[in-house]
């Protein structure tokens, strides 16, 4: 986990996506993921794609909600895969 952090994360510090989305310096990150264990009756697949940024996480078959501020950017990706 510690080369993780090194390699991904600025001075191997991983970041909420509050602190993201309040630096004026940083991009507009979207990371995204896929889901397996979400099908809605109307769906032929139990696969569909998720994204997380500093605004929302879901997609258009799962929904959107507000990301929580606190949720960081390793646990973001953590879930993606």
């Amino acid at each position: 986990v510690n080369s993780l952090k090194k390699s991904f994360f600025s001075e191997g510090e991983d970041r909420t996506w509050s602190e993201v989305k309040a630096d004026p310096w940083c991009p507009f990150l979207i990371l995204t993921g896929t889901v397996n264990d979400f099908q809605r009756p109307i769906d032929d697949q139990s696969i569909s794609e998720v994204s997380f940024s500093a605004l929302h996480t879901g997609s258009e078959q799962c929904g959107y909600v507000r990301s929580p501020p606190s949720r960081s950017l390793a646990q973001s990706t953590a879930l993606t895969g």
